[in-house]
């Protein structure tokens, strides 16, 4: 799994980057070439493992080659990264009772820390996130199958979770009812709104202690999603030294291939071939949400007394 996806999945990917451009007559490259060295960059993280593997190019070229295989994928982005439809909310919901036992959810939302190369100018300091590190701070949602149906991958390191929330097209979907009597479930990084459940900070009754439970064991599984999408590309894992701008679109780009992956049941990724920094490890405190004062219990009130 040196590339992270099977031989038939490398081709059918293939195939989907070669609809986008033509290959440039004369390049010494085709289409293939350049994807091998994109997919190798990205289960390693690093350009002197891909050129490790590769002979007589040049890390220039292969840093040409990763940016515009990355941006041919990144282009597939509302192709494979979609929310479900109406008729498909419904599909969504059965799958996360089933599995979970918790009624009229339609998709879970957290927020990850991306590593990133310092962008300087007067407001670098804007991408330290709490950890200490430069990072790009992405929004994910996914269903119960670990896919990813929304991602926000632009805010700097020490954005707010909610910040990134109130700003997104996600949110606006949620306020003109896009889910109907359906709604998502996120952590107390949020506010708590009829769209949006999140636990209770100070459980008192059983029923709310059950609440609790079946709402911390759904929404575990977005952190799984996020977990699994940075093992297969461990890229998302390691200080970036690229351009802000192209790190963005690796970001991108292997959120829509771990789509691919769950798509065609690709095996479960390998370990990093390069050990993971403790700096860079994922963390998930209990952040008390400050960012809205009135929030929305009746939704949640309903489902603690029906659970």
């Amino acid at each position: 799994m040196r590339y992270r996806f099977m031989k038939t999945s490398v081709s059918y990917i293939n195939c989907l980057i070669k609809e986008d451009v033509e290959e440039t007559r004369g390049d010494p490259l085709s289409s293939m070439d350049k994807l091998l060295i994109t997919l190798r960059f990205y289960a390693t993280g690093s350009f002197q493992r891909v050129l490790g593997d590769l002979v007589n190019i040049d890390q220039s070229t292969v840093c040409r080659a990763i940016n515009e295989t990355s941006l041919k994928i990144a282009k597939l982005f509302h192709r494979f990264v979609r929310l479900p439809t109406p008729e498909q909310q419904q599909q969504y919901v059965e799958s996360f009772y089933e599995k979970f036992g918790f009624p009229r959810v339609v998709g879970l939302i957290d927020g990850t820390h991306i590593p990133c190369k310092s962008p300087g100018g007067p407001d670098a300091e804007l991408f330290r996130c709490r950890k200490g590190y430069f990072s790009i701070n992405c929004q994910v949602t996914c269903n119960a199958d670990m896919r990813i149906m929304d991602l926000v991958a632009r805010w700097h390191g020490s954005a707010h979770d909610q910040t990134i929330f109130n700003f997104s097209t996600l949110k606006m979907k949620c306020e003109e009812n896009y889910f109907g009597r359906y709604f998502l479930l996120g952590d107390n990084g949020y506010a708590n709104k009829s769209y949006l459940l999140t636990p209770l900070s100070n459980p008192l009754t059983e029923q709310e202690r059950k609440y609790n439970r079946i709402h911390k064991t759904t929404r575990n599984l977005v952190e799984r999603c996020i977990g699994v999408w940075k093992t297969r590309f461990p890229v998302l894992q390691t200080k970036s030294r690229q351009k802000l701008k192209n790190t963005l679109k690796v970001i991108t780009a292997t959120a829509i291939l771990h789509n691919i992956a769950r798509d065609l049941n690709e095996p479960s990724p390998p370990p990093p071939e390069i050990p993971l920094p403790a700096l860079y490890q994922e963390i998930h405190p209990v952040v008390r949400n400050l960012h809205e004062a009135l929030p929305d219990n009746s939704t949640r009130n309903v489902i603690i007394n029906t659970i």
